[in-house]
């Protein structure tokens, strides 16, 4: 049997190869040990720590009651300490347990972890994922993370303001709870789950529908999330304003077609159309001993050629946003087409 000399060194022997700062406090909160670990990291000796109170030995922010005894249970565990290493501030996770003395009494051992790196590399990503958080966030494209069953991790709020859903109904849905009844769920994520498998990216079009019922015209970047075998990224543009331009674009395209064949059109008629008006309201002034059924027939050949001649107008008129104007040459009324 150990008497209680020999079971100090042994514990003090066993404290000395835990590769952590250590430290055995009485029931007044002194400092019965410290391990050559916790005398380094707190820039102390054993000679000054020993039998001091624990605020003389740790520089702690606050109180040291944290150290309290309690009647039940660990008195802490992974309490966050900010404390001094010297004239450096580190951050350490402490855990305390009671810990049985000679004489029947409870001390308490301490063990504490130095979580400073650790805790900067944590701020560090939080403040990464804030940034990038954000950036999706601000995005004019809507975003979603969804799983290989197609349910929702992740949207932004783009995704939010398209589709008339909030952030906690997303969660409720899955994606092909977007697509409208052209579409075929099955055959859609199929397509997607083929993309994150093979790790590739692919572009759909898709009519989908938003809460509201309103149908949108969309265009899918699906891909692999990094990181991740079975997640996928999501990128989803409304195509309304493409659509829209494209539309545009298609009319214009027809209109200039239309107008260049109308202008041959015109060209062609107009010709002979001058002459036969012309030769005809000649006719009608000059021609005094035609008999009046001709110079009728001859009136009849002129209107309809001024019929033509204003259906021609008209219809450039229409095709170019052309206005007509009438002008008169030695008596004849002809036509001209100006552009607006």
């Amino acid at each position: 049997m150990y008497d209680n000399e020999q079971l100090l060194e042994l514990l003090e022997g066993i404290l000395e190869r835990i590769d952590l700062p250590v430290l055995l406090l009485d029931e007044n909160q002194k400092v019965l040990y410290a391990n050559g670990d916790f005398l380094k990291y707190f820039g102390k000796d054993q000679d000054t720590a020993a039998g001091k109170p624990i605020e003389s030995v740790i520089s702690i922010e606050g109180t040291t009651d944290i150290f309290s005894f309690k009647d039940t249970g660990p008195p802490f565990d992974e309490l966050l300490i900010t404390c001094k290493s010297g004239t450096i501030e580190k951050e350490f996770y402490f855990s305390g347990q009671k810990f049985p003395l000679p004489g029947n009494r409870d001390g308490l051992l301490i063990i504490a972890r130095d979580v400073t790196i650790r805790r900067k590399l944590e701020k560090k990503l939080q403040e990464s994922e804030n940034k990038y958080r954000e950036m999706i966030d601000n995005s004019n494209d809507a975003i979603f993370i969804i799983d290989e069953d197609g349910r929702f991790l992740e949207v932004n709020k783009k995704a939010t303001k398209l589709y008339s859903y909030t952030r906690s109904e997303f969660m409720d849905i899955c994606f092909a709870d977007l697509l409208t009844s052209d579409g075929d769920p099955g055959i859609i994520m199929e397509r997607l789950r083929d993309v994150a498998e093979k790790d590739t990216d692919s572009y759909l079009e898709q009519i989908h529908r938003t809460k509201d019922g309103k149908e949108i015209v969309v265009e899918v970047f699906a891909a692999r999330l990094p990181g991740s075998e079975r997640n996928m990224l999501l990128v989803v543009r409304d195509l309304y304003f493409r659509k829209q331009i494209e539309q545009k674009l298609l009319k214009a395209e027809k209109l200039s077609t239309l107008s260049a064949a109308l202008s041959t059109l015109r060209h062609e008629i107009n010709n002979p159309l001058t002459v036969i008006m012309g030769e005809s309201q000649l006719l009608m002034i000059e021609e005094k001993d035609v008999p009046e059924k001709v110079i009728e027939r001859i009136r009849n050949i002129h209107q309809m050629g001024q019929r033509i001649s204003n259906a021609l107008m008209k219809l450039s008129h229409f095709v170019k946003g052309e206005k007509e104007e009438t002008i008169e040459l030695a008596g004849i009324k002809m036509f001209k087409l100006n552009d607006e």
